[in-house]
C-alpha cells in the first residue's frame, strides 16, 4: 500500500487468487490479475 501525500491517493494492490491447496493458507495468484487500485476524492 502507498499513499501520495500530494494529492492524499491510496494506492493498493489486488489480484485473484485460486483456492488453497489443503494445508495452504492462500492459493496462487491467478495470471493477469494484478491491479493497483486508486483510492482518492
Amino acid at each position: 500500500m502507498g499513499l501520495d501525500l500530494k494529492t492524499h491517493n491510496i494506492f493498493m494492490p489486488a489480484a485473484d487468487f485460486d483456492p488453497p491447496a489443503p494445508g495452504e493458507r492462500r492459493g496462487k495468484m491467478k495470471a493477469n490479475s494484478f491491479v493497483i487500485v486508486v483510492v482518492g476524492k
